[in-house]
């Protein structure tokens, strides 16, 4: 699964479905998953639930860090979508995703130009939607300023999750998260 800004349509967010065979794909039909602009977006593969989760910005929300579901179904290659799910933050700049595959939760991460947030989501299979454990003034903070440019990793070897981020200065910096 691909998931794309569109700028053609108004910035919305886009995904589309791509079947390998061999050294070529064969895509289906793209799926608006968002109506509104969108930036800094990231897909991750919930491998217990066999869902998509996209984790994107929603510009047409304040800014807000989004999550949505889809179920791929792999004789048609479309994608089916639940309903947006959005965080308390607002004007972030960047997000990314990963899956904790010992606790089978999506770790979600933002940043803007004060703070850097991390959450974590638990996917609903039959209703493809997800919800955080942890929002507002129980988000995990891993930085308390600039924190554009996200990235976020999952070490099963520790259980632990690796958050990264630049600053203004342009340093790169991470933090090692508990789960």
């Amino acid at each position: 699964v691909i998931a794309y800004m569109d700028y053609g349509n108004s910035s919305y967010g886009h995904a589309v479905v791509g079947e390998i065979s061999g050294n070529n794909i064969t895509f289906g039909t793209p799926t608006v998953f968002e109506s509104a602009g969108t930036e800094s977006i990231s897909t991750v593969f919930d491998s217990y639930n066999n869902r998509v989760v996209i984790f994107y910005v929603d510009t047409g929300n304040t800014y807000r860090p989004t999550a949505i579901v889809g179920a791929v179904n792999p004789s048609t290659n479309a994608i089916t979508f639940g309903t947006p799910t959005a965080s308390s933050y607002t004007q972030m700049l960047s997000t990314a995703a990963a899956f904790d595959s010992d606790n089978n939760i999506v770790l979600l991460a933002s940043g803007k130009t004060s703070q850097g947030c991390m959450h974590a989501g638990t996917v609903n299979p039959s209703s493809n939607s997800i919800s955080f454990a942890n929002d507002g003034a129980s988000a995990e903070e891993f930085n308390s300023g600039d924190s554009r440019c996200t990235a976020v990793a999952y070490d099963t070897a520790n259980n632990k999750a690796v958050v990264l981020w630049s600053a203004n200065s342009g340093a790169g910096k991470y933090k090692v998260v508990s789960i």
